[in-house]
């Protein structure tokens, strides 16, 4: 890729936070190197405190990075025309209680000047139908649930039409429905062209909708890669047996099948290599055991990240 299919490029971007009476150095992120392909999904991961919400401000030039440069479409990102082109969702918006939901979405107009005044924009109306919430447009704020109140700041992320939409943890507080519905949308939202870079801790919503992810721990970056270069390799493919017509004293005592768990009336065990698979089959047939089925399995994203079984 060339410099310009990236619209987030950062070199050893670092920050230190003086904390306590002392002013005791805390480092929140140290030497993130990253780039984000331009019309991708990317999925920026972590636990709590790992430094992600840290990394979007220093993005959003919300705080001065202590070592380190970034880049937003090649440019700085104090740059009036390369912030319009920026929608944001902060993890917890602290919306205007008493403005109505077109209120609200026409003052955050508003605070783009000239920048829309180009024409060609969706309406309030178009961009509350987008998040699913068409009816809210003259009730107040301080009426919504959390789930809406979610959606509305996620059409306010957008009134500017961004080539670039970043999201912090835009699944928090929705439930099984409304999180469906937002990995719909960022699909639809990539369907459009723009790039969207958003923070979770929840790894099923990454792994369903991302094409990239990077993956910190405590301001470390741990991990990062197309999904499929996470997951892949020889570690990550498996071969799942189900069998039957065993003994369970027969299984226990076996070294080629201790390791099986039971389902119902039948037998699981994970295997990790070709001679592996051979050898458990031999086993079970030994045994006067039934195959049931071998599947080639692929390794979660979980168990790629953190080694869990």
């Amino acid at each position: 890729m060339s410099m310009t299919d990236f619209v987030i490029e950062t070199e050893s971007l670092s920050k230190v936070y003086k904390i306590g009476f002392w002013g005791r150095p805390h480092c929140a992120l140290s030497n993130l190197n990253m780039k984000v392909p331009k019309g991708s999904i990317f999925g920026f991961l972590g636990a709590n405190g790992a430094g992600k919400t840290t990394a979007i401000k220093l993005l959003l030039g919300l705080q001065n990075p202590t070592n380190g440069s970034l880049k937003i479409f090649g440019q700085r990102i104090d740059q009036s025309d390369t912030k319009a082109k920026v929608g944001y969702l902060p993890e917890r918006p602290i919306l205007h209680a008493d403005l109505t939901g077109n209120e609200f979405l026409n003052f955050h107009r508003n605070l783009y000047g000239r920048h829309l005044r180009s024409g060609g924009l969706k309406s309030n109306k178009e961009l509350l139908d987008l998040v699913g919430v068409p009816e809210v447009g003259n009730r107040l704020l301080r009426e919504f649930s959390k789930g809406m109140l979610q959606r509305v700041g996620i059409a306010q992320a957008l009134v500017n039409s961004p080539e670039l939409v970043i999201l912090d943890e835009p699944m928090s507080g929705l439930d099984p429905v409304g999180r469906r519905d937002v990995r719909n949308l960022i699909n639809a939202l990539r369907g459009e062209g723009k790039t969207i870079f958003f923070s979770s801790h929840i790894l099923s919503d990454v792994e369903s909708i991302c094409d990239e992810i990077v993956f910190l721990e405590k301001g470390e970056l741990k991990a990062q890669g197309t999904l499929q270069e996470i997951i892949a390799g020889e570690e990550a493919q498996g071969t799942e047996v189900v069998f039957h017509g065993m003994k369970d004293s027969s299984i226990s005592v076996h070294p080629k099948l201790s390791r099986a768990r039971r389902l119902g009336q039948k037998w699981k065990i994970e295997l990790h290599s070709s001679e592996e698979v051979k050898e458990t089959i031999q086993a079970i047939w030994e045994s006067g055991g039934d195959i049931e089925t071998v599947t080639k399995v692929s390794q979660s994203l979980e168990k790629a990240l953190f080694n869990t079984d």
